[in-house]
């Protein structure tokens, strides 16, 4: 994906999930997850890591999904 495409389709992503109850975006996250393991490219352990430091970060959990969106997006197309 172009990376300017890219940008204005998290910045869309951010800003839906931020709409969204925190419950939800948290329900959608281990969905993303699941997706994203059953790839084969990242185990959940990878993931489950890498947003434990992204949350140590301080990082919002509507970033945190659009990211994990975005790894999904790209392995479909």
């Amino acid at each position: 994906m172009e990376n300017r495409l890219r940008t204005r389709f998290f910045k869309y992503l951010v800003a839906h999930y931020e709409r969204m109850p925190e419950n939800k975006i948290i329900q959608l996250i281990e969905a993303a997850k699941e997706r994203i393991a059953n790839t084969g490219y990242f185990s959940e352990e990878v993931l489950d890591s890498v947003i434990n430091e992204m949350k140590e970060e301080k990082v919002g959990i509507s970033n945190i999904l659009a990211h994990l969106d975005l790894l999904d997006i790209e392995d479909r197309t």
